[in-house]
């Protein structure tokens, strides 16, 4: 049977929008595996270092594709503001990685919550009851006998020895920052509370490093195949039976114990919220998990690693060792004994200023915690799409030479003026720390700060960037990068703030 010939429709081409502003600048991308092999050869070192050789060449805000995720790197003040401060709300959720929803209890801790309702009633319980100054204060008998006890140590290991005998002062730091948050998170220290530590420390080095299943979002059996899901599952089980027996232990204490007055510890706080709390949102034993295991893991490893760098930092710099103990000796003439007390620390002004400068050149987090662009926007004359990871890369913008005299001096004298101006580069403007990037002023409003002129580029460091432009003007054409922020649209307020607001406040204490 002769059926007629059906005309077979042309299919319509696909028209793209048009808009005037490019995709952000970036190394050319292979099928699969996109830019990850310009970034394993961009450094042999840490993840953080190998961006700041890329955005040298590509600009300060540069696009990758990471296996199939697109990633948005920000590496100068500018840039990280537009997305910190600026377009906040377009920024403020997480990406649901594996590890947050199986260790994070379903992204239900600070981390990774979606930003929403939960999220805002979770902040507001961490910076008022958790972590407010009231409560901080209330711990202080703590920090005093944990840092007693370190003093002490040291001073034993470095008699038992013969003269000039090596001290581990990196696990003595370890132990005491440890210590110091079980003690205030659970109350004492015993069998669990060592058992939590080494749990503790299974996920921090489950989650490490890369995951290949992250990056292929789609192909959910990567994450079998790596081993990454079962590891995670096997340390979810483990916090699971530890934070029970812990938390089944401060339930029966508080039936057995009418004493109202006792001191109440972290997870008492949270239990006592949960129960009687009159909350927007519920808490569940989950949340109250998720929400401890973030504070310790945010607490001991940079505070430690912090303490660590500030020894290694004065060692290395006599001169600035010798003005932080005259410091400390003026501040303790007078006194009969020979410790400092926390209300004295605030007399300790040069003190405050290594802090600082260590924090600029060894931020505990390099790069900061991973957001997701909502809705398609423009930053620095770029466009950003929809669904697009973000980071911004605090450690390179803490070492910028277009922003920091002399970036890799430790000169703690640099903070002592209220306010540092750029001095180098095409442009003047307020050098913000980039560790103070993330967490947004109290009381300024976006778009209502002052700002300095924008738009212009620093200059290219590589030859093979200057090679590139070179080659584009004779052809007509120009750099790819280093675009202005005109037409970019803002958004008030501050949604969203980083767990480094959580060790800052903790810091400042």
């Amino acid at each position: 049977m002769h059926t007629p010939d059906r005309q077979i429709p042309r299919r319509r081409p696909v028209i793209e929008r048009r808009t005037d502003l490019e995709a952000a600048p970036g190394p050319r991308a292979l099928p699969l595996i996109g830019s990850m092999h310009h970034v394993a050869r961009a450094h042999r070192g840490p993840a953080h270092w190998a961006l700041r050789e890329l955005a040298r060449v590509h600009g300060p805000l540069m696009l990758l594709r990471m296996g199939h995720v697109r990633l948005a790197v920000a590496s100068s003040p500018e840039t990280a503001e537009a997305i910190l401060r600026t377009q906040d709300l377009n920024f403020a959720f997480r990406p649901q990685l594996l590890v947050g929803q199986i260790v994070g209890y379903g992204c239900s801790d600070m981390v990774f919550s979606p930003y929403g309702l939960y999220y805002k009633q979770l902040r507001r319980i961490c910076l008022t009851e958790l972590l407010g100054p009231k409560r901080v204060r209330a711990f202080a008998s703590i920090r005093k006998d944990e840092v007693a006890k370190l003093i002490e140590d040291i001073s034993a290991a470095a008699a038992a020895g013969p003269k000039g005998s090596v001290v581990n002062l990196t696990r003595r730091l370890t132990t005491m920052t440890n210590a110091m948050i079980s003690r205030a998170a659970f109350g004492g220290q015993n069998a669990q509370h060592h058992r939590f530590l080494e749990v503790a420390q299974s996920a921090v080095e489950a989650a490490a490093g890369f995951s290949v299943a992250d990056a292929f979002p789609s192909l959910r059996f990567l994450d079998v195949l790596s081993g990454l899901r079962p590891r995670l599952q096997k340390v979810r089980r483990e916090l699971d039976e530890v934070f029970d027996e812990i938390i089944e232990q401060h339930q029966q204490k508080k039936k057995n114990t009418a004493d109202e007055s006792e001191e109440e510890d972290l997870i008492d706080l949270l239990l006592r919220l949960k129960d009687n709390g009159d909350l927007e949102v519920p808490l569940s034993i989950d949340n109250i998990k998720a929400v401890i295991l973030d504070l310790f893991l945010a607490g001991t490893d940079t505070s430690s690693a912090l303490l660590q760098c500030i020894m290694s930092e004065l060692i290395r710099n006599p001169k600035v060792m010798a003005k932080a103990q005259t410091e400390v000796r003026e501040a303790l003439k007078g006194d009969d004994g020979i410790v400092i007390e926390e209300a004295q620390v605030n007399e300790l002004h040069y003190l405050k200023l290594v802090v600082k400068e260590t924090l600029r050149l060894h931020p505990p987090v390099p790069l900061l915690l991973p957001r997701v662009c909502q809705s398609t926007c423009h930053v620095a004359g770029y466009e950003i799409p929809a669904g697009a990871r973000i980071v911004v890369n605090a450690w390179a913008i803490a070492r910028d030479p277009e922003h920091w005299s002399e970036p890799e001096r430790f000169v703690p004298e640099r903070f002592a003026a209220p306010a540092l101006r750029i001095t180098r580069g095409p442009a003047s403007s307020t050098c913000r720390s980039a560790l103070a990037a993330d967490v947004p002023r109290d009381g300024v409003r976006a778009g209502q700060r002052e700002r300095g002129p924008r738009g212009a580029a620093p200059p290219i460091r590589l030859a093979r960037a200057r090679r590139d432009d070179a080659r584009g003007a004779q052809h007509g054409g120009g750099p790819r990068h280093h675009r202005g922020t005109e037409g970019r649209p803002r958004l008030g307020g501050h949604p969203r703030r980083s767990t480094m607001t959580l060790i800052f406040s903790l810091l400042e204490e």
